[in-house]
């Protein structure tokens, strides 16, 4: 098992950092769609009982201020 583990981490080492930027990005993006399609659940569920889930509802928040000032952060560098 050691012997993919260290083949693996050597052809991570090997892609250019742009390209894991890009697949970083890709990577957030999908997870954030996936997180689009459970909204009304959640929007659902945390309207129900609003106490029990109020870190989960202040940990949203701040992910998504964090990702408006990531864009807008981004934007400014190009």
């Amino acid at each position: 098992m050691s012997a993919i583990r260290n083949e693996t981490y050597s052809l991570i080492e090997k892609i250019p950092d742009d390209y894991i930027y890009w697949l970083n990005e890709l990577i957030k993006k999908f997870i954030s769609d996936k997180e689009i399609e459970n909204e009304d659940e959640k929007l659902a569920r945390w309207q129900a009982d609003p106490d029990k889930y109020e870190q989960e509802i202040s940990e949203f928040i701040k992910g998504g201020i964090k990702a408006s000032r990531y864009e807008k952060n981004h934007e400014n560098f190009n």
